[in-house]
C-alpha cells in the first residue's frame, strides 16, 4: 500500500535548508504564551547575521526604554531564519531579502498568516584588498567572475594578474541568492568560493595576504566604520538608465544615498516578518523599530530607513 504523506510531513529537498512543514506549527499557534504586552514579556527573534550590528543596537534600545522587555536574538542565515518561521519554530525574523518562489509557495498552500514590514534598505558590496588596482566593474563583469567565465583580475583593465578567489557566506545566506538572482538568472555560482559563516570572515580573507586576490561581497553594516584594507568596488548597471540624460553604465560606489536613489545596482530590502497578531511585545518592537527612534539607529549603522522620509544632502556624497 503507498503510504501518503500528511501535510505537515511534506519536505522540500534542495541546496539549502529544506522547508519542512511540521505538526508543531499547528500546536505553536493554536498553544499562544499568555497575553504579553507591547512593552514587557519575552520575545525571540533570529535576525540574518549581515544586520546584526544593528539589530543588537535596536534590541538594547528598546530594553532600555522599557525594562521589562526582554529579547533572546539569534543570528543566522536568512534561509534557516525563513524555515524556522514557516515551521512555527520562531515568530519574528529579519532577513536580508523577501521569500523566494519555493517559499512563497509553501506558505500560500497551508495558509500561514505573515506580516511583512520593510525596515530598511541595504546595499551589497563588492569588497577587494587595497592592493587590488581595479576600483570599477560592471554587473555583467560580476556575473562573468561568478558565472567562471574570467578567472583572473587581469582581465580587466588595469587588473593585476593574481587569480580571483571569491569569498563569501554560502547558499543559505541573502547575499548568495541575491547575487545569484541580480547576476545570474537564479543560477548557483559557478565559480569555485571560499565559504564562510560570517560577513566579518569575509571582511577579514579580503584583507588577508593569503587571498590578495580576493573579491568579497557584505552587506553594508558589517562595513561601517572599519579600518581594515580593504575597498568596495564602484559598480555601474549597463541595463540600467539613470537619469533624464538617459546615462548608462554610469559608476557608483555602495554609499547609501545611492542605495536610497536605487542607482548602486545590487541593493536589497531588509525585510522583518512575523506571525504575531494583536497587540504584543511583537507589535511593540515592530513600532519601534519603524519609529523615527528605530530607524535613525538603521541610518546611523550605513543603512537606509524604510518608513522614515529621507532628506539627501549634496554635501554628504560625491556625484559621478
Amino acid at each position: 500500500m503507498k503510504h501518503q504523506e500528511t501535510p505537515w510531513a511534506w519536505v522540500k529537498r534542495g541546496v539549502g535548508i529544506p522547508l519542512v512543514i511540521v505538526l508543531g506549527w499547528f500546536l505553536v499557534s493554536s498553544c499562544q504564551e499568555q497575553k504579553q504586552s507591547p512593552i514587557k514579556g519575552r520575545l525571540k527573534i533570529l535576525a540574518a547575521e549581515s544586520v546584526s550590528p544593528i539589530i543588537q543596537k535596536e534590541v538594547s534600545r528598546f530594553e532600555e526604554l522599557y525594562p521589562e522587555a526582554h529579547f533572546d536574538v539569534s543570528y543566522v542565515s536568512s534561509r534557516e531564519a525563513i524555515v524556522k518561521l514557516i515551521n512555527g519554530e520562531v515568530s519574528l525574523i529579519i532577513v536580508g531579502r523577501e521569500f523566494n518562489a519555493e517559499e512563497d509557495s509553501i506558505i500560500r498552500h497551508y495558509k500561514i498568516d505573515i506580516t511583512k514590514h520593510v525596515i530598511a534598505y541595504d546595499g551589497i558590496a563588492a569588497l577587494v584588498n587595497e592592493k587590488n588596482p581595479v576600483r570599477q566593474l560592471k554587473t555583467t563583469d560580476l556575473a562573468a567572475i561568478l558565472s567562471g567565465k574570467v578567472k583572473k583580475w587581469s582581465s580587466f583593465k588595469g587588473g593585476f594578474a593574481e587569480p580571483i578567489t571569491v569569498v563569501t557566506q554560502g547558499p543559505n545566506s541573502a547575499t548568495y541568492e541575491l547575487l545569484s538572482q541580480l547576476l545570474l538568472d537564479g543560477k548557483r555560482f559557478s565559480t569555485p568560493i571560499v565559504e564562510v559563516k560570517t560577513s566579518s570572515e569575509v571582511i577579514d580573507d579580503v584583507a588577508s595576504a593569503r587571498f590578495g586576490g580576493a573579491l568579497g561581497f557584505v552587506g553594508l553594516a558589517p562595513l561601517h566604520g572599519i579600518s581594515k584594507p580593504v575597498r568596495p568596488l564602484e559598480l555601474a548597471d549597463p541595463s540600467v538608465l539613470v537619469d533624464t540624460l538617459r546615462t548608462t553604465a554610469k559608476i557608483f560606489p555602495p554609499h547609501p544615498a545611492y542605495v536610497y536613489l536605487h542607482y548602486y545596482p545590487l541593493t536589497r530590502p531588509i525585510v522583518l516578518y512575523t506571525t504575531e497578531t494583536g497587540f504584543g511585545l511583537a507589535a511593540g518592537f515592530i513600532s519601534f523599530i519603524t519609529s523615527p527612534d528605530g530607524q535613525r539607529i538603521f541610518l546611523d549603522g550605513g543603512l537606509v530607513p524604510a518608513t522614515q522620509p529621507v532628506k539627501l544632502v549634496p554635501s554628504t556624497f560625491e556625484s559621478n
